[in-house]
Parts: structure tokens; C-alpha cells; sequence
């Protein structure tokens, strides 16, 4: 491997970890605004659900900047964590089909609702 193409490793790698850490620091403090979110009683089911599914799509999004930052730390300081990294794409990938899955029911709810107020 030449100089230039480690400097070119490196310099990636840190610049992945830096936006990972970022990414963390902005999904932890969305989380701790969602928790503060009290909704007015009664509450609405396709409120109280929509609240739920932007908290599980928050948190699918922290694992996936978790997985990311993984995967920086392997590359930039050379870890054995490859198998540890690759669970964590497999996992975050099937939870990320769950959430999209889940996401597209809320709406047709939230769109069928809709159209019978129009009525």
C-alpha cells in the first residue's frame, strides 16, 4: 500500500467517524426532545401512534450511526470488530425494512382518516 493511499484511508476514515459522532450526539439529544413531547388528553390513537413511530424511526437511526461509527473505528484504528460491524449492518438493515413497513401503515392510516374528514 502506498503513502498516498494509507493518508487517503486515514483521512476518510476520521472524516466517517467525525460525522458518526455527530450523527449520535444529534439523534441523542431529538431523543431526549421526543420524550419531553406530552400529547393534550384525550389522546388521538393515530397521534399517540405517529409519536411512537418517529421514536422507533429515531432510534433506528442511532443504531444505524452506531454501526457507522463501528465501522469508522475499525478502519481508522485497524480493530478486530469486522464480525461485530457486519451483525450490526445485517441487524440494522432488517430493522430498517420493519420500520419503513411500519412508517407506510401509519400513513395509509393517517391518509384513509383524511379522506373520510373530506367526506
Amino acid at each position: 500500500m502506498t503513502d498516498m493511499t494509507a493518508w487517503f484511508d486515514t483521512l476518510t476514515a476520521a472524516l466517517w467517524f467525525a460525522l458518526a459522532a455527530v450523527g449520535i450526539v444529534r439523534r441523542i439529544r431529538r431523543l431526549l426532545a421526543l420524550r419531553r413531547i406530552v400529547l393534550i388528553e384525550p389522546v388521538d390513537q393515530r397521534d399517540a401512534e405517529y409519536l411512537d413511530s418517529i421514536k422507533r424511526s429515531t432510534h433506528l437511526r442511532l443504531m444505524v450511526k452506531v454501526v457507522f461509527l463501528i465501522g469508522a473505528l475499525i478502519a481508522l484504528f485497524h480493530l478486530p470488530l469486522f464480525e461485530v460491524w457486519r451483525i450490526g449492518v445485517i441487524v440494522a438493515l432488517a430493522f430498517m425494512n420493519a420500520e419503513t413497513v411500519s412508517v407506510d401503515r401509519i400513513r395509509d392510516r393517517l391518509g384513509k382518516a383524511a379522506e373520510d374528514e373530506c367526506d
